[in-house]
């Protein structure tokens, strides 16, 4: 039922921009019926959207746009959106950015804000970080390079150029034509979206849009630890799961299987706006080359038997892999349970890393015990995630290669 949801989903999207006629480069569709006027660096606006609206917000959007001559563009792959929405590595600075409109100038900026305020009332989208946003509202905007390339530089008033930062809305010498007032709300939510002052970030290990992981040093129990972050509305998905209720869940099972020597200990959680908070134990891991069947063959059985004990408490993992098993000195231990689920509920094959399931199967305990075969291969053969991602559909054949020709030497 799950997967026959997310099938007429982009069923009904293909369809529709099949309909379209307007030109396709890359993955946008665009409309630039005044491409040659536009500035060449200025104000864009970015629309964002969650995946359940964004077949009616393409349809309110285009209508509006074409009539009114409007330049702007969007994907018309849907994946390339959801991707680019998990805003992983340099895509972090795109994340959520759906349609990219250019106004001609300053009057075109005003007259298309103040008409899409009205027209995209009621939808809403995930947070686009460096943007700033127009409140109640899934607009944002930024000043930066319109006629160029990613590489091509913003000039300032002196002729210098400058970088076009992404990570920044505008540069210091350019005004904002809807006002600070914006700006200073966005400042005021950033400020009070801060961790407890108990914890101080050392290090940024992940950001993502779903939300990051820390580094951080516990001042009241004196060490280090591990903070994970869920943003409410984060990579939420067609069901309106975001990472806010990933991070909520993986508390869950931290909080039933809190006496396992397989997890690290969690020492604390808390939510702060909308976002959700978990802080766990640091594990320090051994030496990978330290990483040898001899040790594989030692801590296994007691990772085995944590797993059947979660089987056998009715929830299964839907994710194991070897990113999130930590080699200690002395066992191995499992992190990373934002994805367990109870047996009873409906499976989607779309979960899961796709390297780690068989044939594309249904989560359940079986391919979970088909993750954890796989992992146990790739840590014993010291087979690296880019092999086996490239090779995953013939991993059981390689494996039977490796093991006869391992036998052979003897």
């Amino acid at each position: 039922m799950l997967d026959k949801i997310y099938e007429e989903h982009f069923h009904s999207w293909n369809k529709y921009i099949s309909t379209l006629n307007l030109p396709k480069r890359g993955v946008w569709v665009y409309h630039h019926p005044t491409f040659d006027q536009l500035p060449t660096q200025g104000w864009k606006i970015h629309i964002s959207a969650y995946p359940a609206d964004t077949l009616m917000m393409a349809k309110v959007l285009v209508r509006y746009l074409v009539c009114n001559k409007v330049n702007f563009k969007f994907f018309h792959n849907l994946v390339d959106y959801y991707r680019i929405c998990a805003g992983i590595g340099e895509q972090y600075t795109q994340a959520g950015k759906f349609f990219t409109i250019y106004p001609l100038d300053y009057d075109d900026f005003i007259n298309i804000v103040v008409r899409l305020v009205n027209i995209l009332d009621g939808f809403s989208g995930p947070k686009i970080v460096f943007d700033n946003h127009i409140p109640s509202t899934c607009i944002y905007y930024r000043y930066g390079v319109i006629r160029g390339t990613i590489k091509s530089k913003i000039i300032d008033f002196d002729g210098n150029e400058h970088n076009d930062d992404r990570t920044i809305y505008k540069p210091h010498w350019v005004n904002d034509p809807l006002g600070d007032e914006i700006f200073q709300s966005k400042v005021k939510e950033s400020s009070s979206n801060k961790i407890p002052s108990r914890y101080e970030i050392k290090k940024v290990l992940s950001q993502r849009a779903k939300g990051g992981v820390y580094e951080a040093f516990d001042k009241k129990l004196n060490c280090m630890v591990i903070i994970k972050e869920g943003r409410r509305h984060g990579e939420k998905d067609l069901f309106g799961v975001s990472g806010f209720d990933r991070i909520m869940n993986e508390l869950s099972f931290y909080k039933f299987f809190s006496n396992d020597g397989c997890l690290p200990e969690l020492i604390d959680n808390f939510t702060i706006l909308g976002y959700a908070y978990i802080v766990i134990e640091k594990i320090e891991s051994i030496k990978e080359h330290k990483i040898d069947k001899a040790y594989i063959e030692l801590h296994w059985p007691s990772l085995e038997k944590f797993i059947n004990k979660v089987h056998k408490s009715g929830f299964i993992f839907r994710d194991i892999k070897k990113d999130n098993l930590i080699m200690s000195f002395n066992k191995i231990i499992m992190i990373d349970f934002e994805t367990v689920s109870h047996i009873t509920w409906e499976q989607s094959n779309l979960t899961g890393t796709i390297a780690y399931k068989k044939d594309g199967g249904i989560p359940s305990a079986d391919s979970d015990f088909y993750a954890l075969y796989v992992t146990k291969n790739q840590l014993i053969y010291n087979i690296s995630n880019e092999s086996l991602v490239n090779n995953y559909k013939y991993f059981e054949k390689i494996i039977k290669k490796i093991e006869k020709r391992i036998f052979n030497s003897y």
